[in-house]
């Protein structure tokens, strides 16, 4: 972020914004509907967005966070539904004037725009905010999306209001304020629009565990107005700095999981390298387990680096490098060449097979085991399968089964050597039959002759 951004005082551009108000908006600096100026969305506009936004989630007594909410314009309209209101803005002098805008007067929340920490999980019915992220970057906007989802119950409502860039006027409106505020160019929350299109800001919402149920955007007017459901509880985006642990966490790619077992995504080490996270509910067994270093460690599972604890959340950063699949790996003619003089690669297989019966002694299974789910260190070549979790015990029996016909069924079906094919044959038939003993096949070597 520029070094104006992290010194510039956000708060005190709305302050002055809100001291300023009556030379706003049209101008006439007059009383109108207690309210002082006019705000820049005509009544008839804001009225609109109201009624097919915020009233159609709402009903007397639905609790309703307001994010940003100016002079109070739709502040009103909310506590005339009967709503129970709560208000929250980086600025005390616009938060004291939306407030005194109302009657009664809701709540208000001092935020730094980061995120809304201090409402619980699942306290609201609709979250609203009118014209606010424009002024946000992308990064920013996400973060929140996620925050929402986290106040929201659900199957509530977050109803946002920005700018399309893809309008004609959103388009011209963006020049304009980069002509006219290049001062604060690179700052947020003052003077700087962010323009989002519709569909990129429905790929954030589906990334954060909403689904659109009504939208609005057009290629005149710059307004963007979207109606987002929440249909399920986000899985968290961490970015976040963990000195002792020597890793700037970054996620940049969802790795996925079983069904009923923690999330996975990929962390960008400082050193350059990758690290597998795994994360989960906080108190989560199965990650205590591998943050303690309670599973034992095989080729098929990640050595645990380190832990990063959340809020809401915890994840367990593993070793992990960015290998090839199966598949692909065999497909190398170079590779191939190797494996038609050497029983190294038969020996990964093997191990990798051992560790995979030893989880099941210890309760765990795997959620996808197929040529293309194994994956190969580009340097070692050895084997190894993420995702190692620990079903229920009414399904335990069915999945360790499935994980070992899932094993035969790879082994069954690699084109190798004639030699080593016979041997992954044998494997695959013994592990079916409960009989495979890895011990009996390290020392595996090439037969004479063949």
């Amino acid at each position: 972020m520029p070094a104006e951004a992290r010194t510039f005082d956000h708060g005190g551009f709305w302050d002055g914004y809100a001291k300023r108000w009556d030379v706003h908006g049209d101008g006439d600096g007059v009383m109108r509907d207690g309210v002082l100026g006019v705000e820049w969305t005509p009544e008839a506009r804001a009225q609109w967005v109201f009624d097919r936004f915020a009233k159609p989630f709402i009903k007397p007594g639905a609790k309703v966070l307001e994010i940003g909410p100016g002079g109070g314009k739709f502040s009103r309209m909310f506590i005339a539904a009967g709503v129970d209101l709560t208000l929250c803005d980086i600025s005390p002098v616009m938060l004291e004037r939306a407030s005194s805008a109302c009657n009664p007067r809701p709540p208000t929340v001092l935020l730094d725009g980061t995120g809304l920490q201090p409402f619980n999980d699942g306290h609201f019915d609709l979250v609203f905010s009118f014209d606010v992220f424009i002024h946000i970057e992308a990064e920013e906007f996400f973060r929140y999306l996620a925050e929402a989802n986290r106040v929201l119950k659900l199957g509530g409502t977050f109803s946002v209001h920005t700018s399309s860039y893809m309008s004609q006027y959103g388009m011209l409106a963006f020049l304009r304020q980069m002509r006219d505020h290049q001062l604060l160019v690179g700052t947020r929350y003052g003077g700087r629009m962010y323009p989002l299109t519709g569909d990129v800001l429905a790929r954030f919402a589906e990334h954060n565990g909403f689904a659109v149920n009504d939208r609005s955007e057009s290629w005149e007017d710059r307004d963007l107005v979207q109606a987002l459901k929440k249909t399920t509880r986000a899985w968290p985006w961490i970015f976040i700095t963990q000195p002792q642990l020597y890793e700037t966490v970054e996620v940049c790619e969802y790795k996925g999981g079983a069904p009923a077992r923690p999330l996975f995504a990929i962390a960008q080490r400082t050193d350059g390298r990758e690290a597998l996270m795994e994360i989960g509910e906080k108190g989560d067994p199965i990650l205590e387990a591998r943050a303690t270093a309670k599973v034992p460690e095989h080729a098929c599972t990640m050595q645990v680096i380190g832990r990063i604890a959340g809020s809401d959340f915890d994840a367990v950063l593993y070793d992990y490098a960015r290998g090839i699949s199966l598949r692909r790996l065999l497909y190398d003619p170079n590779f191939r060449s190797h494996i038609a003089e050497t029983s190294a690669f038969l020996q990964h297989l093997w191990r990798l097979v051992d560790a995979l019966q030893h989880a099941h002694k210890l309760g765990f299974a795997h959620g996808e085991i197929s040529a293309d789910a194994i994956f190969a260190d580009e340097v070692t070549r050895s084997l190894r399968l993420p995702g190692l979790y620990q079903p229920s015990s009414g399904t335990r029996d069915a999945l360790q089964l499935s994980d070992l016909e899932a094993m035969a069924a790879v082994l069954g079906s690699l084109e190798l050597p004639a030699w080593a094919r016979r041997r992954t044959q044998d494997a695959a038939r013994l592990l079916r039959s409960g009989e495979f003993q890895a011990a009996a096949h390290l020392l595996t070597q090439p037969e004479p002759g063949s």
